[in-house]
């Protein structure tokens, strides 16, 4: 952001720099780290029992695909020049987005909690008023909507592969 701003003063760039809360959504990559959802929702489809690190109490701010490129779409638009925050400003604990995966997909909710892993952050939420304030952008999926959506997207995709497995 640092190099964006002087490229500005010195060239006149016009930029506009979106810091992403944490992006969900049908396509994700459920292998890794990041992507809580979509890892929920490939282990349950294979009947895993999940082990969640911590009590689950952790919160994270877990903005929907479809908004996040309505954002981009926004920032690409306009010629304001300024670093955008895109999340929803609310949070949702560990334990809520299992249950509301596993509920979804019609899974048992019990989950074993393991010891939390050091360094995790406790919390986190972004403050995307700027972004409203300036382009008018404010997320439009619950957190409802877009797990019953990313939901939905595993399961089709599960029945695909296994008709094509027939």
């Amino acid at each position: 952001e640092h190099y964006l701003y002087g490229f500005r003063r010195q060239y006149g760039l016009n930029y506009a720099a979106l810091r992403y809360a944490n992006v969900y959504g049908p396509r994700q990559n459920p292998h890794g780290e990041a992507g809580v959802v979509a890892i929920f929702c490939e282990g349950l489809l294979g009947k895993r029992l999940f082990k969640i690190h911590g009590e689950g109490t952790d919160t994270r701010d877990y903005v929907y695909v479809d908004d996040v490129v309505r954002a981009n779409l926004l920032a690409l638009d306009s010629e304001v020049c300024d670093h955008f925050n895109v999340g929803t400003g609310r949070q949702a604990d560990t334990n809520t987005i299992y249950r509301l995966v596993a509920e979804r997909m019609g899974r048992p909710t019990e989950v074993e909690h393991g010891p939390p892993r050091p360094g995790d952050l406790r919390a986190s939420a972004l403050d995307a008023s700027l972004l409203e304030r300036t382009l008018g952008w404010k997320p439009e999926v619950s957190l409802e909507e877009g797990i019953a959506q990313t939901v939905d997207w595993f399961l089709a995709q599960e029945r695909s592969q296994a008709g094509t497995n027939l």
